[in-house]
């Protein structure tokens, strides 16, 4: 899987947001607004990781996140960004 276009992360008065880049921009009008875990998540994804490495990166970074949970965050993630087609197989 990959990510249609690039973000940028960045914070703004104490938010996160992605700024869509490139082919992303033609799909996405706009900021969105990212909690930590999304930010960690998005971040995988540009960095080219699994989603299994992802959630593993979320599992010993987040103490409260088991690795089912985490699994779960990554899948509902992507699963969004493929209903937006901003990933490609």
């Amino acid at each position: 899987m990959k990510l249609i276009g690039s973000y940028l992360i960045t914070e703004v008065d104490g938010e996160q947001f992605a700024v869509p880049v490139g082919a992303a921009a033609e799909k996405v009008h706009g900021l969105i607004r990212l909690n930590d875990t999304g930010r960690d998540i998005l971040q995988g994804l540009m960095d080219g990781k699994s989603e299994e490495e992802i959630a593993a990166g979320l599992h010993e970074k987040y103490a409260d996140a088991d690795m089912e949970k985490a699994r779960n965050a990554v899948r509902s993630f992507v699963q969004s960004l493929h209903e937006k087609d901003l990933v490609e197989e």
